[in-house]
C-alpha cells in the first residue's frame, strides 16, 4: 500500500540522492545566494520511533534519511516498517560571503 506523507525540513544540500521533482527558487544579492527546492520521493520505511515521531526512509537509490512526522501526518499511527510512502520535503541552502575579520 502506498501512503502519502508531507515533511518540511531545512536540509543543507549534502548529496542526498532522491528523485527530485517540483519547483526550485533561487535568489541572489551582492555577497549572498540562496536556493530552495521541493523534493518528492517514493521511499520505504525502515524504522519508526513512535515517541519522537521520527521515520527513517530508504530512497530509490538506497540512501536513508530520518525525518520527523509533524502533526499534519494524520495517518502516522498506521505506518509500519516496510510501507512504501511518498514523501515531500523542502531542501534549502543559504550562503553569505563576508570579508575576513582583521586581526
Amino acid at each position: 500500500m502506498l501512503r502519502s506523507l508531507c515533511f518540511t525540513a531545512a536540509v543543507v544540500f549534502a548529496g542526498t540522492a532522491v528523485a527530485q521533482t517540483g519547483g526550485a527558487m533561487v535568489g541572489t544579492a551582492p555577497g549572498k545566494a540562496g536556493a530552495v527546492q521541493t523534493v518528492n520521493i517514493t521511499a520505504t520505511i525502515t524504522a519508526i520511533d513512535k515517541a519522537s515521531r521520527d521515520v527513517t526512509l530508504r530512497g530509490p537509490q538506497g540512501n536513508e534519511m530520518t525525518v520527523t512526522a509533524g502533526a499534519e501526518v494524520k495517518n502516522f499511527d498506521n505506518l509500519k516498517v516496510g510501507d512504501q510512502v511518498e514523501a515531500k520535503f523542502t531542501q534549502a541552502l543559504a550562503i553569505a560571503v563576508e570579508p575576513a575579520a582583521k586581526k
